[in-house]
């Protein structure tokens, strides 16, 4: 036989099964299959019909005639009435079916009188033979079936049939025992098909009879036993039938208190029986899982309509049946049933047990159809739920087996699965029960009225018996019952108990007797399971009783007692509702409070208890009976607590203590402290004091036994699950940690624990934890990290107090209109900052606790001083003081009581003690179980006067108290105490009895005795149970006591609303965080699986989520720091890669061809050598999501980062380092290159990398081959392992990919969005960064011994005054300041401070900053100030930094000229007022442009910007104050193109280097080339490393050589931009640098004219200047700027703007100029050009130079002679004027060439000739009329005589000047002419071409 289905396919195949035939069909279809079944019994078979005479029955149907004769007496009563007289009737009255009496209920017509005689007829003696015929000869049983069928021929619809008449002859099959099993299963079965077919139908208003007659007759189920295997089926069909009817519809709403727990109890019979099937054992469990799901889903439905009362009372029928109807108190304890509600009444019988009254069947239906029939309801809930605490009892020693404590707690855990709810809420509803009795029995000064422990009267009478099974169901052959014959056996299902009617058992002739299903008005224990369900209270019932009684009296058979009843009704009808209403209330209370005590107390230490029981430890393994028994026990534990948990609070304490205590008995775990960096703030005292122990049962403790490891992760289980609520945790921080009152912190304690139990243990021995408890333990920190995060976003509101009555409704269910947090009142009790508080005075008041243990006098002081006590102690402080803080010892408060200055505070202390209602044992026990009685007699005495004085004063108003006086009291308290000694003193030999307590306190109750009755009860209690300290006990004792003060403190725990709240979200995290993130980064560590590397992974993220929601800056950078300590990305590397240019770094990331397309190209630019470190990143996959997670973060929470951002910014220097960041941050912006790759810095005291040799030879041997061994892991790798593997190359790629993911370009995007704290944190971390410590040389460990590996500590603060070298990454630090800088520009003037402070460092610090990195920093100021001009204070702070750049060494500042003077031009070109508004800043300028116009890159920047600042701009600066200086810059850069023309080739080739020294000077020029010579040649032996090195590793060595060289520059990216200005030649800049000079002079007259400066002062300050210029440019290398020069100088001499400016009129001063302009302009020109070193310039082209400048002299002379004649200077002049021309005629001796000499002798001669056709140079006696004075023909033949001796007589002969001479004396003697004028200008000859 198969297991029958279990509860839930029942119900769904009850809703299911709608069959298509017939209802008739399918009953007659069952007859039939019952009867053939029968058929084939001999006893029912066809033959035993002929046996028998038709006119002469048998003698059992004589008097089965009788007894139908008497029960159909009456007037007006038929057959039909007599089946209604009971639920079920005698199958010996079937046979008189009256058919007729049916016909004429539908159609009466002309069958009256015949009904009418044949009724009288009955009445007939049937000894005459003349009465009616008899019935069929059959069975009384098969009879029923006939008179079935037989209604079913009248009956059409299905509405008219009695559901009792419809059942009657199967349940008399199945509740007799003639029958065997195979009869009785098929009539279960017919009767399983009418519920599921529907029918019985649901809605019928007599069901409730059939139903409850159904399950009486199931329950009483008896049959011939044939064999064990049949009797089983038969039993199996009886359980199955049990699940189909509680599942129906017709079960739920008909099946009544007695019918359930009957069920109940028969099945648990079947189920005991140690020798029956496992089928049919499990058959029997599951319908009793199906029973008690049932009564548990009624409880639920009871609550919720207890919840609506006020709904349901307005539409209650009771009112109105209680006005209307006569007999109104029927059933009152309805109301129970639906949880205390004024509910519809129940069915009535339709006739009255006591007197046999019967009505038709119209009119019973008639009464019943406006009544709704009530399901079982809380009585028959309450006593199943106290049979399955029984079974699981310990102390239950009937029920000892696992088997009945597995099937027990199975049943429990169900029913709490499904009203584990609703039952919570009948246990609120019992604490407000009993607060409101205690309160009014305060304010009434006696005991409370209410019982609280007697079982409620209906409960009582339908106790469930599962003690003895045996007797409940007879299968076994031990237990067989012969029937009369004795030859079979009787199997009985049946419990005599329930229908405990002692006529049940007896047997007669037909089996079955007529009183078993028939009561007496005397015997209402025998009344039928409807006649009386026994729910009503004492009181209502008594009522109610009497009311029906005399409702039910006919007027003709007691018309007295009738018409009495009704004038009392009509005086006591008001009296009677009261009554009702008050015993249905008393009695809901009286179950609720016992259901309280059940599930609060009993169920709770039951479990508990057996919990403790099991053996579990490794020395005790338990069984795997045990393991199961565990496992239901913590199921069932969950259940209870899941659905209850707010209710048991205290409970709750202890099962977490108990659980956290046996996971960590014996285990030796690690100190997470060692584990957590932890501040002030945060878990700053997780060890916390010894937790408040669990009860413990027996002797057994748990402090050194280790549990196995399958109990472990029961254990562990329990406890997640236990987490799993959503307001958990929060209710443990708000209950125990927070509560004063509570000796534990058990939240942060389980915290703790989940934190410490996810690392492994260190036990001896080996481990006993495995990773599976590991992960458990975590998981219950990632639900609490999961909880918080969920609510951080709910707005949390201050929990309030609510009233225990959860059925009365709840304002504080809607939604809560109180302020948000930020308005709480701080000094709220339940206000985040008061549990705060209240925390940390509980710390200090466990830690006062323990002084107070160790000297009672220190402990006070130390609660003084804490204010926990008043500085002036008073008794009544002392005393609550001691009462109410925890952990004090018991014996330290003893002997503080027993000193006789503190008998004050005893007494007080006493009266703290409530001892009303208590005897005096139990009194004594409250009091002495408070602290340790001292044993000193007088002590003792003190003690004892105390309490009598107060325990005497509790009871004096008690008017039934046993003692007399206080005196008698104390007589007696000290007799108690001597009993006490007397009875469980192992020393004493003889103890006392009774009689001998009895004679020794007689006579001192005030000379009387005592009460026998009161003496017993005392001795009995104390000879029970010793009056000891029960908290110093172990066993029983021990956990009883505890057990009653955990009691005692569940009464008092508050019920508070919003637990949900997120309000103590913050305090909960900040308390744990430490633990939870050590056991975090643990598992994160150690994760060997994918999933619980992802659980690691959201642990981090909900702690920093956390973090950044409650602004905790430390505990994020605890996340941050050590998720980047796991990546490795901090880790530095000696070994850095060779640093790519720009192509590769653009191939790298265009990612344009595949990696096998790429792989040979790739190998090709990759170094020789592999990176190590980005190879060991890119194979730590735990480390890539470290790093990932970390910068995600980061991006995400930066708001939140501090000090983290120093170990950021140290990972992406690592990533810049080793080039695996994006390309974008690689690449920096040069001012003048464009873009280029970022540099490395490297530090001065670094170790030199050497490059070993290729032939080097390798080592060899097993100790070589043992020190690679050990050396692997190492940072230091051999520099000859340079071979790239496959692998390498992949790995390398992962740790690019892994950067990538970092979004580090989002991270600085995203620094725009920082806060102003967050912001600040972050540029001082990246200015600290930029230094490192003097690296420290260590030998690296394990690797060879010539290995060097740099160490470096945490960079010390920026005013440390030790030198501090800078980074390797620090230009690339500096490009980042740059780049956050410019996103937060909006708030510069927050950073600016420590930028300035910063950058201000670089240039004055001693040693200097490497030039590479004060070339960037210098780039980043002028960046910065293209972009803030705006700021003034921004610009002269900049400014100010740029002076101090000018001011570095030449070769520092040649090697960042290009950027600073690029970046000078961009700010000049942008505002050229930035310079001329502020004088200080032209210096620094104008000194910059000049000191770095030599320097080839900052040359073109540089004439740029002087070219605009020497312009015609409105804002010029040029002024006469700086007018020299701007003609000395404009010379400097015609100066620096000197170089490139002393290189030969017409100056057409861009300079190399450029030169700090004078321009003017040759040799230095020489010295230039020969610096670009050693350029060359190192450049040259770099070219034999290339084996080992790459360009860029030679550029970069270049470039670091370069930085002490005399013009060091950077190097230049062979891919990077042009520079951004237009590159020309220099000697395209020298000649605009002339014109540019030239074009000054247009100033002059402005700045002449704007200063009124004199002329000669503009002279020498203006025009000399631009003259000497032009002058000295005139022997530059370059032939194009000497010719300019010196057209361009011809120009400004010969000008009109000069002589406007010098004066027109010969005058002092404008002579004295122009002689100036011939000493300090022309003739320095020509002495410059008689030197030897220029002339090697260009020999060719000075030569031609020499030539123009004696023209230009000549000219000049001629030009300034008339404003020189009358001047001294002239002759000197004139004199040298000709020296010089005779110096560049004999200049360079025989090789001079003929060019040279007759150029300067042409141009000589022409100027003689002119001066002669002036008459200043004529003959002596030559001289005409009106010549002038001044002749200089003597002077000059004197001067030209030695250079150039024939020259007078080759331009003017003997002959031509005798002819001068007489044509002069002729003209004498004629008149004069008139003189020209002043200013007439003579008229010069052409100067020669």
């Amino acid at each position: 036989m198969s297991m029958l289905p279990d509860a839930a396919p029942s119900v769904a195949t009850s809703a299911r099964y709608r069959p298509e035939l017939a209802w008739d069909q399918i009953v007659c279809a069952e007859i039939v299959s019952v009867t053939s079944i029968m058929r084939r019994n001999q006893r029912w078979s066809l033959d035993s019909y002929y046996h028998h005479r038709a006119d002469s029955p048998p003698p059992h149907m004589h008097a089965a005639s009788a007894a139908g004769s008497q029960a159909l007496a009456g007037d007006g009563a038929d057959a039909a009435a007599t089946l209604g007289a009971s639920p079920l009737g005698d199958a010996s009255q079937l046979g008189y079916y009256d058919y007729l009496g049916d016909i004429s209920l539908r159609d009466s017509s002309g069958l009256e009188h015949l009904r009418m005689f044949t009724r009288a007829a009955a009445a007939r003696d049937h000894r005459l033979h003349a009465g009616p015929l008899p019935p069929l000869p059959e069975s009384p049983l098969l009879q029923g079936f006939s008179k079935l069928k037989a209604q079913l021929t009248v009956i059409q619809n299905l509405r008219d049939l009695d559901p009792l008449h419809l059942l009657a002859p199967f349940l008399h099959v199945i509740k007799s025992g003639e029958t065997n099993g195979h009869i009785t299963g098929a009539a279960l079965e017919s009767v399983e098909k009418f519920i599921e077919y529907r029918v019985l139908d649901p809605h019928h208003p007599d069901l409730p009879r059939a139903v409850t007659a159904l399950a009486e007759a199931v329950t009483h189920c008896r049959f011939e036993g044939t064999d064990i295997v049949s009797d089983e089926v038969v039993l199996s069909r009886v359980l199955r039938l049990f699940r189909v009817l509680v599942l129906s519809d017709a079960g739920k709403k008909c099946i009544d208190d007695k019918s359930l727990c009957a069920m109940v109890e028969v099945a648990f019979g079947i189920h005991s029986p140690s020798r029956i099937s496992e089928m049919l054992r499990k058959a029997a469990e599951e319908t009793l899982v199906a029973l008690v799901q049932a009564a548990f889903e009624r409880l639920a439905i009871i609550t919720k309509e207890r919840e609506h009362r006020d709904a349901l009372r307005s539409r209650s029928p009771l009112t109105k049946s209680l006005r209307n109807r006569t007999s109104t108190l029927d059933d009152p304890i309805n109301a129970l049933k639906i949880g205390g509600l004024d509910g519809e009444m129940s069915f009535t019988d339709v006739a009255d047990p006591a007197h046999g009254q019967q009505t038709e069947p119209s009119s019973a239906r008639e009464s019943t159809a406006n009544q709704t029939p009530q399901p079982f309801g809380l009585p028959s809930i309450l006593e199943i739920t106290r049979v399955l605490i029984s079974l699981i009892d310990p102390k239950n020693r009937a029920q000892t087996d696992s088997l009945h404590r597995l099937l027990g707690l199975r049943l429990l855990r169900r029913g709490l699965e499904v009203s584990g709810k609703s039952l919570a809420k009948w246990v609120s509803y019992a604490y407000h029960v009993e607060k409101r009795v205690q309160s009014e029995a305060a304010n009434a000064k006696h005991a409370p009225a209410l019982p609280t422990e007697a079982m409620p009267h209906n409960v009582a009478e339908m106790k469930i018996e599962t003690e003895h099974p045996a007797t409940v169901v007879s299968v076994n052959a031990i237990d067989e019952q012969l029937g009369s014959e004795g030859t079979h056996r009787i199997v009985d299902v049946g419990s005599p108990r329930i229908s405990n009617n002692p006529q049940h058992l007896q047997e007669d002739e037909d089996g079955i007797s007529a009183e078993s299903f028939a009561g007496s008005a005397e015997d209402t224990t025998g009344v039928p399971l409807l006649a009386d369900d026994g729910l009503a209270a004492p009181a209502a019932q008594a009522s109610a009783d009497a009311s029906t009684a005399a409702a039910a009296d006919s007027a003709e058979e007691a018309p007295p007692a009738y018409q009495e009843s009704q004038q009392q009704s009509q005086h006591s009808q008001q009296q009677q509702r009261n009554q009702l209403t008050q015993g249905v209330q008393l009695e809901l209370e009286r179950m609720a409070i016992y259901l309280k005590d059940m599930i609060t107390n009993d169920l709770c230490k039951s479990l508990f208890l057996l919990l403790q029981s099991t053996n579990v430890t490794y020395n005790n393994p338990p069984s795997w009976q045990a393991l199961s028994l565990i496992t239901q026990l913590l199921k069932t534990i969950l259940a209870l607590f899941n659905t209850t948990r707010e209710y048991m609070l205290p409970q709750q304490q202890w099962l977490i203590q108990f659980l956290i205590q046996r996971c960590q008995a014996g285990v030796v775990g690690w100190d997470i402290e060692d584990w957590a960096v932890l501040d002030a703030n945060s878990f700053h005292n997780f060890s916390r004091g010894s937790p408040e122990p669990p009860p413990t049962h027996g002797q057994q403790r748990v402090a050194n036994e280790i549990v196995v490891g399958e109990v472990r992760e029961l254990y562990l289980e329990a406890l997640l699950q236990l987490s799993r609520s959503p307001t958990f945790f929060s209710e443990l921080y708000l209950y125990y940690d927070s509560d004063m009152q509570c000796p534990s912190h058990l939240f942060e304690e389980l915290i703790g624990f989940f934190a410490k139990s996810t690392f492994p243990d260190a036990t001896p021995g080996g481990p006993v934890t495995s990773p599976i408890h590991q992960n458990l333990c975590y998981d219950g920190l990632l639900l609490f990290l999961r909880r918080l995060v969920d609510r951080r976003n709910v707005i949390g509101r201050v929990p309030e107090s609510l009233p225990h009555n959860s059925f009365e409704p709840r304002s504080s269910r809607t939604r809560s209109l109180e302020p948000p947090t930020a308005d709480l009142d701080p000094s709220a009790p339940y206000a985040p900052q008061t549990l705060v508080k209240n925390r940390e005075r509980k710390r200090i008041m466990l830690e006062g606790a323990l002084i107070f243990n160790e000297s009672v006098k220190k402990g006070i002081k130390f609660f003084q001083e804490h204010g926990f006590l008043p500085q002036e102690l008073t008794p009544e402080a002392m005393a609550n003081f001691l009462a109410t803080t925890p952990n004090l010892s018991k014996a330290c408060i003893g002997e503080y009581f027993a000193k006789p200055d503190n008998v004050q505070t005893l007494s007080c202390y006493v009266q703290l003690c409530d001892f009303r209602g208590k005897r005096i044992d139990e009194a004594l026990r409250i009091l002495l179980e408070k602290f340790r009685i001292p044993g000193e007699s007088q002590q003792i005495e003190r003690i004892m006067d105390a309490f009598s004085h107060w325990y005497f004063s509790t009871i004096q108003d008690d008017p039934t108290r046993e003692i007399a006086t206080e005196s008698d009291t104390a007589v007696l308290a000290f007799s108690v105490i001597m009993l006490n000694t007397d009875q469980h003193n192992k020393q004493v030999k003889r103890r006392m009895t009774f009689k001998d307590y009895s004679k020794n306190v007689r006579g001192l109750n005030s000379g009387k005795d005592f009460s026998p009755e009161y003496l017993r009860s005392i001795y009995d209690a104390i000879k029970a149970t010793e009056i000891v300290m029960a908290e110093e006990q172990g066993g029983e004792l021990g956990f009883n006591f505890q057990w009653r003060q955990l009691l005692a403190r569940a009464s008092t725990v508050s019920q508070l609303s919003n637990r949900e709240t997120s309000i103590y979200n913050r305090d909960m995290f900040v308390s744990v965080w430490g633990p939870i993130l050590a056991s975090v980064f643990y598992a994160f560590d150690n994760a060997e699986d994918h999933m619980s590397l992802q659980k690691a992974i959201a642990g981090v993220q909900h702690c920093a989520i956390l973090a950044a929601h409650y602004d905790l800056p430390n505990v994020f950078d605890y996340i941050i720091i050590s998720l980047l300590r796991m990546s490795g990305f901090n880790r530095s590397s000696r070994d850095l890669p060779v640093e790519r240019d720009m192509a590769s770094l653009q191939a790298a990331d265009a990612g344009s061809v595949s990696d096998a397309e790429s792989a040979g190209p790739r190998r090709r630019q990759r170094p020789p050598k592999p990176d190590r470190w980005a190879i060991e990143i890119g194979g730590n996959y735990r480390g890539q999501v470290a790093a990932v997670l970390a910068f995600n973060l980061a991006s995400d929470y930066g708001n939140t980062i501090r000090e983290s951002w120093r170990h950021i910014i140290s990972a992406i220097g690592n990533m810049f380092l080793h080039q695996v960041l994006p390309m974008s941050l690689l690449v920096g912006d040069h001012l003048a290159q464009g873009s280029i790759v970022i540099p490395r810095i490297r530090p001065v005291n670094a170790p030199s990398r050497a490059f070993p040799a290729n032939t080097a030879r390798k080592e060899a041997g097993i100790f070589s081959t043992l020190s690679q061994l050990l050396s692997l892991g190492s940072q230091s790798v051999n520099d000859d392992d340079s071979e790239i593997h496959p692998e390498d190359v992949a790995l390398e790629r992962l740790a690019v990919e892994t950067v990538s993911a970092c979004r580090i370009p989002e991270l600085i995007a995203d620094t725009r969005f920082l806060e102003e704290g967050t912001l600040t944190s972050l540029i001082e971390s990246l200015t600290q960064a930029f230094y490192v410590e003097t690296p420290k040389l260590e030998a690296a460990a394990g690797g060879d011994g010539g290995a060097v590996t740099v160490t470096t500590s945490e960079p010390p603060s920026a005013g440390a005054d030790a030198p501090r070298e800078f980074a390797p990454a620090s230009v690339f630090y500096l490009e980042l300041l740059f780049n956050i800088t410019m996103r937060n520009r909006d708030r510069i003037q927050l950073l600016w401070p420590t930028i300035r402070a910063h950058v201000a460092s670089v240039f004055t610090r001693t040693p200097p900053a490497p030039a590479g990195f004060i070339e960037r920093a210098t780039a980043f100021l002028m960046r910065l100030l293209l972009r803030l001009m705006h700021m003034d204070d921004i610009q002269t702070a900049i400014f100010s930094q740029i002076d101090k750049a000018s001011k570095l060494p030449s070769e520092t500042l040649n090697a960042i000229a290009d950027s600073l003077i690029a970046g000078l031009l961009a700010v000049i070109k942008t505002d050229i007022g930035i310079v001329s508004r502020h004088p200080e800043r032209w210096e620094t300028v104008l000194h910059l442009l000049s000191a770095t116009s030599g320097n080839a890159a900052a040359a073109p920047y540089g004439f740029e910007a002087a070219c605009l600042l020497v312009s015609n701009h409105p804002d010029s600066p040029v002024t006469a104050e700086n007018f020299g200086e701007c003609v000395d810059l404009l010379i400097s850069f015609v100066a620096a193109s000197s170089g490139s023309a002393a290189a030969g080739a017409g100056g057409s080739s861009e300079s190399i280097g450029g030169t700090a020294a004078s321009p003017s000077r040759a040799s230095l020029l020489l010295a230039d080339q020969h610096q670009q010579q050693q350029q060359q040649q190192q450049l040259s032996q770099s070219q034999s490393q290339q084996a080992s090195m790459s360009s860029q590793q030679v550029a970069l060595q270049s470039q670091r050589h370069s930085e002490v060289r005399a013009s060091p520059r950077l190097p230049r990216s062979s891919g990077g931009a042009e520079p951004r200005v237009p590159q020309v030649t220099s000697l395209d800049r020298a000649l605009r640098a002339v014109d540019r000079l030239y074009g000054l002079q247009t100033k002059i007259p402005r700045l002449v004219s704007a200063t009124g400066i004199h002329p000669q002062r503009a002279w020498f300050e203006l025009w000399l200047p631009v003259l000497s210029g032009l002058g000295q440019l005139c022997y530059h290398p370059s032939r194009e700027v000497r010719q300019q020069a010196q057209t361009l100088l011809q120009r400004s001499l010969l000008s009109a703007e000069l002589d406007e400016s010098l004066g027109t009129h010969p005058a002092p001063s404008a002579t004295e100029t122009r002689i100036d302009a011939f000493d300090n302009v022309l003739f320095p020109l020509l002495d410059e050009l008689l030197k030897p070193e220029v002339h090697a310039m260009d020999p060719a082209g000075i030569e031609e130079t020499r030539v123009r400048a004696v023209g230009l002299v000549d000219k000049v002379f001629l030009r300034f002679l008339p404003r020189l004649v009358k001047s001294k200077e002239l002759l000197r002049v004139w004199v040298r004027v000709l020296n010089y021309a005779g110096a560049f005629l004999t200049v360079g001796g025989r090789q001079r060439r003929e060019y040279v000499v007759e150029g300067v002798l042409e141009s000589l001669k022409n100027l003689l000739l002119v001066l002669s056709a002036e008459g200043v140079l004529r003959p002596p006696g030559a001289e005409p009329t009106g010549a002038p004075e001044l002749n200089l023909w003597d002077l000059t033949w004197t001067t030209i005589q030695p250079f150039l001796p024939s020259l007078r007589d080759e331009l003017f002969p003997p002959a031509a000047i005798a002819a001068a001479a007489a044509a002069a004396s002729r003209a004498a003697t004629q008149p004069q002419p008139q003189p020209p004028p002043a200013d007439a200008q003579p008229a010069a000859a052409a100067a020669p071409q």
